[in-house]
C-alpha cells in the first residue's frame, strides 16, 4: 500500500500514508466527542464513554469542525467514510485503480 509517515498523533488519531509513487494521504478519525470527557486523562476524547481504567487511554479522534482536512488547508478529494470502512483499505483501493475514471468514481462515491 504505502508507508505510514510519522507517528500517529494519539489525541487525534491523525496519520499520513505515502505511496511508493509519492502520493500522500491524510487520515483523520472523525467522532463527535463528549465535551465532559475531553481532558488530559483522555487521549481518545472519551469515544467509548467508558471510565478511564488506566492512567491514559490510547486512541484518538477529532470533531468534524476541528478537522485540518479542509479545502482551505489545501486538501483535495476529501471523503468521509461510513463507520466500519477501513481508511487504509480505501487508500489501497485508490492506489489499485488502473484508470483516472475508476479512481474518480471511488472518490465520488464518498465525497462530502
Amino acid at each position: 500500500m504505502g508507508t505510514v509517515l510519522g507517528k500517529k498523533e494519539l489525541s487525534t488519531g491523525r496519520y499520513y500514508i505515502v505511496s511508493k509513487g509519492g502520493r500522500r494521504f491524510c487520515i483523520e478519525p472523525i467522532h463527535e466527542r463528549n465535551d465532559n470527557v475531553d481532558s488530559p486523562s483522555w487521549l481518545n476524547g472519551g469515544i467509548s464513554g467508558d471510565e478511564v481504567k488506566v492512567e491514559k487511554k490510547l486512541g484518538g479522534s477529532v470533531r468534524e469542525k476541528d478537522s485540518i482536512i479542509t479545502p482551505e488547508n489545501g486538501f483535495k478529494n476529501i471523503v468521509t467514510l461510513p463507520p466500519g470502512h477501513s481508511p487504509n483499505g480505501f487508500v489501497e483501493a485508490i492506489l489499485a485503480c488502473e484508470t483516472v475514471e475508476e479512481e474518480n468514481a471511488l472518490w465520488e462515491q464518498y465525497s462530502k
